[in-house]
């Protein structure tokens, strides 16, 4: 039997044609919900009309995919984080100073000279904004911690410039993980908290955890065993991760501290309850 006979594929097929299409065609949300209503009315038309005549079932085969596929771009409309209309990029459009709230959610590997994290933004000179930007703080003050509120005066360059030939494209790179900035931190105090003592801990305890291994282990191994415990790959020296990669290993770096705990677990258990579990897993 054709696979394409079945309804689901030629559907699927409409929808990743939809996502791909709204890379390259931009229409605003009311021609992309114009379409889909008035898709969606021919549709229910040709399924009338096919009860009464089978040649209009092309007709509807046709428009479904049509339809599909205009909604295959409103999925990726409702994601595009520049619709939101408290977006900071329509309210900052050139590089300059300003004074800013935000919270940082994950780190990224540093550089030579900045600390680097990506940070979602909540305020701009008082003013309520939304969107993700690329913190970098200076490694001569104190490192700062992931999962915290912290408010400053930085200098704020959107993405707007453009690679040489041949070069990569940093800037396009970061806009496909819906980050449309950076900000570089001149001076920086804690935001008041607004969390749950829960969520307060759970950083704090992750921070204790990694100084812990930092004093126990050399600088070499200390990231290395972070990277398995922790998750956290940003202190790893770039050239012992080429080698991870010349190795073809590089994946043992990515296992989470999860997947550790449930190792360890299994080893400390006894040799016969050890070898029923594998059996089960086998």
């Amino acid at each position: 039997m054709n696979t394409f006979q079945f309804p689901l594929i030629r559907i699927t097929l409409a929808f990743i044609t939809g996502i791909v299409c709204a890379r390259f065609l931009a229409l605003t949300n009311v021609q992309l919900t114009a379409c889909i209503v008035l898709t969606a009315a021919i549709v229910c038309a040709f399924y009338w009309y096919s009860k009464q005549h089978i040649r209009a079932a092309l007709g509807f085969g046709s428009c479904t995919f049509v339809l599909f596929l205009f909604i295959g771009m409103g999925v990726v409309q409702m994601h595009n984080k520049l619709m939101h209309p408290q977006h900071f990029a329509h309210k900052v459009t050139t590089a300059q100073s300003m004074r800013v709230t935000f919270s940082l959610e994950t780190p990224l590997r540093s550089s030579k000279k900045n600390y680097r994290y990506v940070g979602v933004l909540k305020s701009i000179n008082n003013l309520a904004v939304t969107g993700r930007v690329v913190v970098s703080f200076p490694k001569s003050q104190k490192r700062p911690r992931f999962k915290e509120n912290y408010a400053g005066l930085v200098w704020f360059i959107p993405l707007q410039r453009k690679p040489n030939p041949g070069q990569f494209d940093y800037d396009s790179y970061l806009k496909d993980q819906s980050i449309y900035g950076q900000i570089f931190v001149k001076k920086y105090q804690n935001y008041p908290k607004t969390r749950t003592p829960f969520l307060e801990w759970v950083p704090a305890f992750h921070d204790k955890i990694a100084q812990r291994l930092s004093h126990a282990l050399d600088a070499t191994t200390a990231p290395i065993v972070m990277a398995l415990i922790l998750g956290q790959q940003h202190d790893i020296n770039p050239t012992i991760n080429k080698d991870y990669q010349l190795a073809g290993a590089v994946h043992i770096l990515s296992v989470s501290g999860l997947h550790v705990g449930f190792i360890l677990l299994l080893l400390q258990l006894p040799s016969q309850h050890l070898s029923q579990y594998l059996f089960l897993f086998s």
